[in-house]
């Protein structure tokens, strides 16, 4: 919904109104709605579409592609709107919601330094009005923000039941199994990650934030040890020995 501007347009065009108020007179935006895009929706919008329950898959390579408007999303998630992260598929250069993620904040970034500039061309000291927030949040998301959305913040929004998208116990275990040194013993990273500022032992790394950070940043599927479905490993990459480091990693509070 709301993603390009002819879009916007052509619909304004067919039915004398806009996206939003076409979903609302046709009672589709239910708790049960997930609305993809939503960029040119305002910030009224937006607390118009939280009040009605609809989450929002944003996908911000895809907007890259087809949008003229960033998401906005730290004001959809001050207003309470329900949001998980999405690749769109055909919406830009891959599938994966590790770049998905990378994307989201990049976009983020660059809309808190637009507003900033705004300001400093401005002479102003306070945030231009599309930057305030009650609780002094910037525009900009950071990974563990981001990581969230990819994991429990898609699960809140497609409704999946309580605990998915984090550990929780009960909860359908659902996630990646993530290897951060190689399975050989000798400590090596695996793929473009580099820990060797980091004091480790063979075959054990002392996981820490900053190590997940880098797997954020830096990470691929030589990483991707296995996934789990349902507590079922589906897939798996073999290594050349049981000794191994990794991370099972869903979301970070």
């Amino acid at each position: 919904m709301a993603e390009a501007h002819d879009q916007v347009q052509h619909v304004v065009f067919e039915h004398g109104e806009a996206d939003i108020d076409v979903f609302r007179a046709s009672n589709l935006l239910t708790p049960s709605t997930v609305q993809a895009h939503c960029t040119f929706l305002s910030p009224e919008e937006l607390r118009g579409l939280a009040a009605t329950g609809t989450a929002i898959a944003h996908c911000p390579l895809s907007n890259a592609y087809f949008s003229a408007e960033p998401f906005r999303l730290r004001e959809a998630l001050d207003a309470g709107v329900r949001v998980g992260l999405g690749t769109d598929i055909a919406g830009g250069y891959s599938i994966d919601i590790m770049n998905a993620m990378r994307q989201a904040v990049a976009v983020s970034r660059m809309r808190e330094g637009a507003r900033i500039m705004a300001d400093m061309c401005s002479g102003s000291t306070a945030r231009s009005s599309e930057g305030k927030h009650e609780d002094g949040k910037p525009l900009s998301i950071d990974w563990k923000e981001a990581l969230y959305l990819a994991t429990r913040g898609g699960a809140l929004a497609l409704g999946l039941p309580e605990g998915c998208g984090s550990f929780t116990v009960g909860a359908p275990f659902d996630a990646q199994w993530i290897e951060l040194v190689d399975g050989d013993g000798d400590g090596k990273s695996l793929g473009v990650l580099d820990f060797l500022d980091d004091a480790t032992t063979p075959g054990a790394v002392p996981l820490n934030l900053e190590m997940i950070e880098r797997w954020w940043c830096l990470g691929d599927t030589r990483n991707r040890r296995g996934v789990f479905v349902q507590g079922t490993l589906v897939g798996w990459r073999k290594t050349r020995s049981k000794e191994f480091s990794v991370l099972m990693l869903e979301s970070i509070d």
